[in-house]
Parts: structure tokens; sequence; C-alpha cells
């Protein structure tokens, strides 16, 4: 049984922060690294 309380809410930000980072390694900071360039 899953529980979604407040401890899911909690969570749910930090999942999608890594799915971002893992899924696109250089999202914005690849971008920002180009204008540099």
């Amino acid at each position: 049984q899953w529980k979604m309380g407040g401890n899911w809410a909690e969570i749910v930000p930090y999942v999608a922060v890594l799915v971002v980072l893992i899924w696109r390694p250089h999202g914005l900071l690849g971008q920002k690294e180009v204008e540099r360039i």
C-alpha cells in the first residue's frame, strides 16, 4: 500500500530534480557554457 501523504509531496521535488539532472546532464549548465564560449 502506497502512502500518498506529506512524505510523498516532500519526495516528489527531489525526484524531479534527480530525473532532470540524470536525463539531461548538460541542460541549463550546458547552454550557459555554450553562451560563454
